[in-house]
């Protein structure tokens, strides 16, 4: 644990990996056990929840303040064989809420196949603020937890519902590391570090 003011505008707690992959990699979002329900509003992923050694979501803001600069970013994905993989985004950014906390994800890389890319440029979308594409309902609602949602049926969201070993729509999804179905997820994090690390 770790208190990091990227700005000067104030201090926050984080949780920093200072063994993978070098280290010197602060957690956005963590997903181990159903212990946390994601199904939250606007306003619980604009401030965060949970506990940071445990099941977590940093906060938009936060992740704002830390991803407005030159990040990169790291998905691991876990699935219930415990079978693990990563992607890669050499090119993270997050929006402030003036913009919705808008998704930059570009330029993979990685052996978790590329889930990401395919909402970058999307705007943050929760249970009570539906900035998705789709025209007659809310991804959110329908999905569980908030996420970037292009559409309802899209590569990964990581803020499902976390319903253990079950092939439904509405869990921790990476559709990349399990092409062809859709298979909840055991285990998922984000993680970033400044590219010049």
């Amino acid at each position: 644990m770790y208190h990091v003011d990227p700005d000067g505008k104030g201090s926050f707690s984080v949780y920093c990996d200072m063994s993978s992959g070098g280290g010197g990699w602060t957690l956005l979002q963590r997903r181990l056990d159903d212990s946390l329900s994601f199904n939250n509003d606007w306003q619980s992923y604009k401030n965060g929840f949970g506990d940071l050694l445990v099941n977590f979501w940093l906060g938009n803001d936060n992740i704002h303040r830390l991803a407005s600069l030159n990040m990169v970013l790291v998905v691991t994905v876990r699935d219930w064989s415990d079978n693990t993989a990563n992607a890669t985004y050499s090119e993270f950014g997050v929006s402030d809420e003036l913009g919705n906390y808008t998704l930059t994800a570009r330029r993979y890389s990685g052996s978790a196949g590329d889930s990401l890319s395919s909402h970058d440029g999307m705007k943050f979308t929760t249970r009570d603020e539906d900035n998705d594409e789709e025209a007659y309902s809310n991804c959110a609602v329908r999905f569980g937890g908030g996420w970037w949602y292009k559409g309802c049926v899209d590569g990964c969201n990581l803020n499902g519902n976390y319903i253990g070993n079950a092939r439904q729509t509405d869990g921790v999804i990476w559709r990349g590391f399990t092409p062809g179905v859709w298979q909840s997820l055991k285990y998922s994090d984000m993680k970033i570090r400044p590219v010049a690390f």
